[in-house]
């Protein structure tokens, strides 16, 4: 039986049996297989093909190769390294730490994270944000069901046209990112367009403003929270300052420098107090920071929520988010046979980080005289923000996640629930809380 045969037989693909395959291109010297799990869990190969030192050859070549053509897909590693040579230890054996591995497959953001939901319920399998929506077997009906979805859950109409250009995870986040940060659309945006569409001052209550802080991902599940609170009165979703892409105007260069801006843009459309206030991680402490202008000018703060803010005790060693240098993810990309995104597109997601990240550290948090409602994902959060109010009333909520941007999404319904109970609870008291984005 040959090699051919065995593959045609749909036996397991083995080491030789993929060198025997690869035997007669001229510059290929050997073959290493290994198996791994990526970033969301799944059994995944990995081919090194290790080839002459004075040749080219990239993993799409390879793939075109006669033999990998026309072998069954499911039994072709699943990603294909390109090597000149094999890492050894002193001992002769293979070094496997110093391989290269793929690129983390799993969400980079919240968007990420409800476009991964969505996918995974419609395909009925774990998806990567780089898979192809029509590669995993989804169809043209299953196609217009996830663009209904989007719709629902992220407030975003997307063209079915999109598709054709955007079909994973990744760059379909990008497409709905990008049509959200138009600098021509309001940095506040009302999204509960069944409520009064201008607050009555004379009125006992005042509209709800939650700055999400998703300078990358867009803030979608900020929509999820305003529909699971169902108040009666505006709830504005405030964008933060660098999610326009094409705004070229500076970032503002403090937290402080932040909250003064966006207090001006809340009171154009609220002149007077009282105010009603959140903000979700880096954008809490903007509006604990609003929180302090307001009261230090006389204005009555009825009402602030601060949601899974940064420890305020250690915001001077707040972590680097930053992603691997552009030189190293372009070469991981390229190994893997992936196009690299547009470099302005990767600077300014890392600019944006780094911006944010020093601002945030930068920020001399001050005790606040008034009460504050917290959302922390950590006990060791929830301690240290209850030493910063004079009052701090913590809210439950329970999370199947640690990583950061998974809370947030799977929580935003329990958020909306207790947001909804405690500002108009005698309206809300037959909510039912959810455990995610549903």
């Amino acid at each position: 039986m040959t090699d051919m045969d065995k593959v045609a037989k749909g036996q397991e693909m083995d080491q030789q049996t993929l060198l025997s395959l690869l035997s007669d291109h001229p510059v290929i010297r050997g073959v290493l297989l290994r198996d791994v799990q990526d970033a969301i869990g799944r059994d995944r190969q990995i081919g090194y093909v290790v080839i002459k030192a004075s040749a080219e050859l990239t993993p799409e070549e390879l793939r075109t190769h006669y033999y990998i053509k026309n072998i069954e897909p499911e039994l072709i590693p699943d990603y294909i390294f390109v090597l000149k040579d094999l890492p050894f230890k002193t001992d002769g054996s293979i070094d496997a730490e110093k391989l290269p591995l793929p690129e983390n497959n799993g969400p980079r953001d919240a968007t990420d994270l409800i476009l991964q939901q969505i996918w995974e319920e419609l395909l009925g399998k774990k998806c990567g944000i780089d898979d192809d929506f029509f590669g995993e077997g989804g169809h043209s009906l299953q196609a217009v069901e996830m663009l209904a979805h989007i719709e629902g859950k992220a407030g975003i109409s997307l063209p079915a046209s999109t598709l054709l250009t955007a079909s994973t995870i990744r760059t379909l986040s990008d497409a709905m990112v990008a049509q959200s940060c138009d600098a021509s659309q309001p940095s506040i945006v009302q999204v509960n367009q069944s409520a009064l569409d201008q607050f009555n001052q004379d009125k006992d209550t005042a509209p709800f403003f939650l700055l999400h802080g998703d300078y990358t991902g867009g803030g979608f599940f900020s929509r999820h929270i305003a529909a699971h609170a169902e108040l009666d009165d505006p709830f504005y979703i405030v964008q933060p300052f660098g999610l326009q892409r094409n705004d070229s105007s500076p970032l503002p260069d403090s937290i402080e420098e932040m909250a003064a801006l966006h207090l001006e843009a809340i009171r154009s459309l609220q002149p007077e107090g009282p105010y009603r206030l959140g903000g979700y991680c880096n954008a809490a402490l903007i509006v604990y920071e609003i929180a302090h202008l307001l009261t230090q000018s006389g204005s009555e703060v009825e009402f602030l929520l601060l949601i899974d803010p940064p420890n305020p005790k250690k915001l001077a060693k707040f972590p680097d988010y930053m992603s691997k240098s552009l030189d190293d993810y372009r070469a991981r990309r390229k190994q893997l046979g992936k196009p690299v995104p547009k470099d302005k597109e990767i600077e300014h997601r890392n600019w944006l980080l780094s911006h944010y990240n020093r601002i945030t550290a930068q920020y001399d948090a001050e005790p606040y005289a008034g009460t504050v409602h917290l959302v922390a994902f950590t006990h060791k959060q929830a301690e240290q923000w209850q030493q910063m109010a004079e009052k701090c009333e913590y809210i439950p909520v329970e999370i199947d996640s640690e990583k950061h941007g998974e809370a947030i999404v799977k929580s935003a319904g329990q958020i909306g629930v207790a947001l909804g109970n405690l500002l108009v609870p005698e309206a809300n008291t037959s909510h039912g809380a959810e455990p995610g984005v549903s």
